[in-house]
C-alpha cells in the first residue's frame, strides 16, 4: 500500500481565510444595490415673495409639475387683512381680522424670491389639509404681530421647515431666510 501523505495547513493560514471570507461577506452586504432613479414628485410648494404695496408681500403657491418642473397646475394661498382695511393704516397700529385667500392675483405682481421644495402625494395632502384649517381659523393680521410673513411661517413649520420669526422682515428676505436654513431640494 502506498501511503498518502495528509497535508495540514497551517492554522494562521486557516485563520486568515476565515477574515478574508467574512471581509468579503461585510463588503458584499454594505454595497449600494442598484435602483431604479425614481421619477421626481409631481407635486410641489413654494413660498414666493412679491412687489406692491409698503412691503411686498408673501404667499404660497402649490400644485402640480411635469418630469422637467413646469407647472402643470398651480394654486396660491395668503394671508390678508379683511377687504375694509384694504387702505387703512389701522392694520399696522391694532390686530384686524383676517383672511386665507385662495387665488391668482399674487401671480400677476412681479415676483422678487421664490423657495421651491417638492413634495411626495401624502405631504401635498398634509398641506392642503394644512391649508383648509387655516382657512377655517380666524386670523388677525396685524404688521407687527401676524401677517403674510408669519402665516408663510405657521405652513412651513407644518411641513417641517425650518423658520425664523419673520414678522418684519421684507418679504424678499424672509422667502430667502427660508431656502438658507433650508437649503435646495
Amino acid at each position: 500500500m502506498f501511503g498518502v501523505a495528509m497535508i495540514r495547513p497551517a492554522p494562521l493560514l486557516i485563520a486568515g481565510l476565515i477574515v478574508v471570507a467574512l471581509t468579503a461577506s461585510a463588503v458584499a452586504q454594505q454595497a449600494p444595490t442598484r435602483r431604479m432613479a425614481e421619477p421626481p414628485s409631481p407635486y410641489f410648494m413654494e413660498f414666493r415673495a412679491r412687489s406692491g404695496g409698503a412691503l411686498g408681500h408673501t404667499f404660497i403657491a402649490y400644485g402640480r409639475v411635469d418630469g422637467r418642473g413646469r407647472v402643470l397646475q398651480e394654486r396660491h394661498a395668503g394671508l390678508y387683512p379683511n377687504d375694509e382695511y384694504h387702505e387703512s393704516i389701522l392694520p399696522v397700529l391694532m390686530p384686524v381680522s383676517a383672511y386665507i385667500k385662495f387665488g391668482k392675483e399674487d401671480a400677476r405682481l412681479s415676483i422678487t424670491a421664490a423657495y421651491r421644495r417638492r413634495l411626495t402625494a401624502a405631504e401635498y395632502m398634509h398641506l392642503q389639509e394644512t391649508l383648509r384649517y387655516l382657512q377655517g381659523s380666524e386670523h388677525r393680521w396685524n404688521l407687527f404681530f401676524y401677517n403674510c410673513n408669519e402665516f408663510a411661517s405657521q405652513v412651513a413649520r407644518e411641513m417641517g421647515l425650518w423658520t425664523m420669526p419673520g414678522g418684519l422682515m421684507q418679504p424678499n428676505v424672509f422667502v430667502t431666510g427660508l431656502r438658507t436654513l433650508n437649503g435646495p431640494q
